[in-house]
């Protein structure tokens, strides 16, 4: 459900706004955090966000648009940059 919510949190912001999601949302996880509270000691059932990046580098990657230059084009090879070898 956290996923769907999201989604149009992200996708429909308009919606999102007049039916008060991130509202209703911030009440989904504070039950989530209170049953964490009385079912796991007070534990968290989360992982924390570092832990998460690590585990999805992709969320690392950059999309790079047709047409743009790649990040990997402006480091290039250092023996292809012209040197100054005047003194």
């Amino acid at each position: 459900m956290v996923y769907q919510l999201l989604m149009a949190m992200r996708y429909e912001r308009k919606l999102a706004g007049q039916i008060g999601l991130w509202s209703k949302l911030c009440t989904m996880l504070a039950n989530f955090r209170r049953e964490d509270r009385e079912q796991r000691q007070g534990r968290k059932s989360w992982s924390p966000p570092e832990t998460v990046i690590e585990r999805r580098p992709d969320l690392l990657a950059k999309v790079v648009a047709p047409g743009q230059k790649s990040l990997l084009a402006s480091h290039s090879n250092p023996s292809d940059t012209p040197r100054n070898t005047s003194r």
